[in-house]
Formats: C-alpha cells, structure tokens, sequence
C-alpha cells in the first residue's frame, strides 16, 4: 500500500511540473485608421503526453465578422511566429498542404520579421490549428519570442493576415500582439503544480 501511495504521489510530481502554455490576443492593427482591439487568439502549449510536440491553436475573435461587416471569403490567410528552433516543414502536422504553406523569415507588414510564415492563398478561414514535432523536448518559450529587426509598427511574437471584410476604406489588416509579458502558467496548469508541491510534501514525511 505504501509502495502504490509513493508511485502516485510522484505521478502527482512529475504531472504538476509540466504542460505551461501561453494564451495571446493579437490586439494592434498595422493601420491607424483600425480599432485596437482584439481581432485574434492564439494559444500553444506542449502536449501532456509527448514534449517534443507542441500544439499551436489561431481563433478569430467571436462576432468578429459582423464588427468589421464581412463579405462571404472573410477569415485568416496568414499566421507568422518566431522560434529559436530548427524547424523543416516535415515537422508540421495536421496541417493540410494544400491549403496552407510554411514559409521561412518573413517582413511582416511594419511588424519586423518573423521566422516563419503561415500562408492560405485559397481559403480563408476562422481558425487554424496545428502541431509541430521537434523530435526532441520542446517548451513554450521556443516559440515566444519577438520579431527581429526595427518595425516601424512595433515588434511582436505572433501576428496574422485578416481579409475580406469592409470597415471604412480597410478590406484587410495585418495584427500583432501587444508587449506582453513572458507565458504564465494557466488555472489548471498552476492546479497541478499545487497538486505536485502537496505530492512532494506528503512523499517526504511518509519517508520519516
């Protein structure tokens, strides 16, 4: 019984200590005659199970079409990020290839440049989610870092491509995120590190 308590208790442990994420809103449009606010969310966390694979998720925000009155091929068609990885396009998955494109070290529309660039030349769409296999352990801070170079926009760690509506004189605009701050644990991840602290301390005074 001790011996089963002992081997969940480091479970417990082992679970609380992995799995941070970071959830971002892309907020700052590259026009001025654009509203601040938010026009996207993207969120990227290392899988539970596997941490050489890393879950990247790009929603627009809800209602979003109807605010900027969009016409009916509205959506993203372009996602940029950074990474001091060496990533190939084989590393990609679940990302349809005909419909979206990687690209490597990109301008960005005044935002500085960015490692890689996501591209929908067809098809705009809401969402656009998709994991990348490093082979080897990743963490989230691989892929939380700024544009490089001066941008007359400012620099950002992500930024995407929104076209098709009609707002004034804008059919389409480019957003960044803001000077946020480095990835925080999220509610649950920050639950399970508590359950790891509590694991750790009861493991030890079993020991006595």
């Amino acid at each position: 019984m001790r011996k089963i308590l002992l081997t969940t208790l480091l479970a417990m442990i082992l679970t609380g200590s992995s799995a941070l994420a970071f959830v971002v809103d892309l907020t700052t449009p590259n026009e001025p005659g654009m509203p601040v606010m938010t026009y996207a969310t993207v969120s990227g966390y290392v899988d539970a199970v596997d941490s050489s694979i890393f879950h990247f998720e790009v929603n627009l925000a809800s209602e979003l079409g109807d605010y900027l009155n969009s016409g009916k091929n509205f959506g993203l068609d372009k996602f940029y990020f950074n990474t001091d990885l060496s990533l190939t396009e084989g590393m990609f998955l679940n990302l349809d290839p005909d419909t979206w494109n990687v690209s490597f070290i990109k301008q960005t529309a005044g935002f500085g440049v960015f490692d890689l660039e996501l591209t929908d030349p067809g098809k705009r769409t809401p969402s656009l989610s998709f994991d990348i296999d490093y082979m080897n352990a990743v963490t989230e801070a691989n892929f939380f870092l700024l544009s490089a170079d001066p941008a007359g926009n400012g620099n950002g760690h992500f930024a995407a491509h929104i076209a098709g509506f009609s707002y004034g004189e804008f059919g389409s605009i480019y957003v960044r995120d803001g000077e946020t701050p480095p990835p925080v644990p999220e509610p649950g991840t920050l639950l399970l590190l508590g359950s790891g602290i509590l694991g750790l301390a009861l493991y030890r005074r079993l020991r006595k």
